[in-house]
């Protein structure tokens, strides 16, 4: 699985466009101006500063290695895991709730990108993805959006919505192509996870649709760690691809939101900065999707991204899908794709490399 998404990865860093979370904040005049710009030394170029900034990361990335495989064999956050995975259960109402959030900003236009009013264009699911730069009359995708928010609010029948969410975004690669890549695995991680897991608790009670029961129940009866595997996995690969696609072969664009809005370099040259920006998102896309240290990672992530918005300016529900997916990995950690079975307790599941003597039973699948 991990090799067949770094194999999608190739053609799409390969081929050209513009997009993702810098055209929320630069114009499209603004994009076209830096994209023609020279790109900084610093990336071009092997000198004192990128080799000191290559060097710390790779001294980081071993560092997180050795601290990942001391940890998992010791219990020392055991207790701490135990607390935070007790929460478990809220896991899909978060994520429904975030949908909720993104779908009805998305057709409503409530949160457009740089040079458009609020409420003036609908898009699918993020502000860079407009419906009016579509040619033929896509709009009534907004209604679709609208009503898909109201399913995952109210928790109906939240599994088809999440499939109905799926097919959204493998239309979105048709309509709007390499700029729907930037987001399809972070919307597929939480439509994915929904897929499988349903609407947990504070869902209406409804009755089941006829010659679905089945499909329900082979969804239902696959393990939460599934589930979660499946969810960090598309997180990672996503974030891996926005650190190389539009960190390290775009920097200029990020260069500009940084004149722009004016956000502080820490006293460093702007290349400099986004060249560590570059590492760190690359560096977080590879630790997660390969499984490593994903919680303490998440948290840090989590801050990250509050610090940003606030720097250039954004609002509070800028990076929603970011902060809803980050609920998962911090209280599910990296999951895995076939679950241990428990010796002692037939049907419950162990936590990856810890010796767990008994789980609660409202925790087995």
């Amino acid at each position: 699985m991990i090799s067949f998404l770094l194999s999608l990865l190739i053609p799409l860093l390969l081929s050209p466009g513009v997009m993702a979370h810098e055209a929320w904040i630069l114009t499209p005049e603004q994009v076209a101006q830096w994209s023609t710009r020279p790109k900084p030394e610093v990336f071009t170029q092997l000198n004192a500063t990128s080799a000191a900034i290559y060097l710390v990361t790779a001294v980081a990335l071993f560092g997180c290695l050795l601290l990942h495989r001391w940890t998992r064999s010791r219990l020392l956050f055991s207790r701490l895991e135990a607390f935070v995975a007790s929460y478990r259960e809220y896991v899909t109402l978060a994520l429904r709730v975030v949908l909720f959030i993104l779908l009805s900003m998305a057709c409503l236009g409530l949160a457009p990108r740089a040079g458009t009013g609020h409420m003036q264009n609908p898009v699918l699911v993020v502000p860079d993805l407009e419906l009016h730069q579509v040619s033929g009359n896509w709009t009534w995708l907004a209604v679709a959006e609208g009503l898909l928010a109201l399913c995952f609010l109210l928790g109906i029948y939240v599994r088809g919505a999440a499939a109905m969410l799926v097919g959204l975004s493998l239309l979105g690669l048709v309509l709007f192509g390499k700029a729907m890549a930037a987001y399809i695995g972070l919307v597929g991680a939480a439509a994915v996870y929904l897929l499988l897991r349903g609407a947990g608790p504070y869902a209406l009670p409804l009755p089941s649709i006829s010659g679905t029961a089945k499909l329900c129940a082979v969804l239902a009866g696959q393990p939460m760690e599934r589930a979660q595997w499946l969810l960090r996995v598309l997180v990672g690969a996503n974030l891996l691809y926005l650190g190389l696609e539009y960190k390290f072969r775009q920097p200029n664009l990020m260069l500009g939101v940084i004149e722009v809005a004016h956000v502080p370099t820490l006293g460093m040259e702007p290349g400099t900065l986004v060249l560590w920006m570059a590492v760190v998102e690359t560096l977080s896309g590879v630790l997660i999707l390969t499984g490593v240290l994903v919680r303490p990672l998440s948290i840090g992530l989590f801050f990250a991204f509050v610090f940003f918005s606030m720097v250039v300016g954004e609002g509070v529900f800028s990076h929603i899908i970011f902060y809803g997916l980050l609920v998962p990995l911090i209280i599910n950690g990296a999951g895995r794709w076939q679950a241990p079975l428990s010796a002692d307790i037939p049907g419950c599941h162990m936590i990856p490399g810890r010796q767990i003597a008994r789980v609660q039973p409202e925790h087995c699948n």
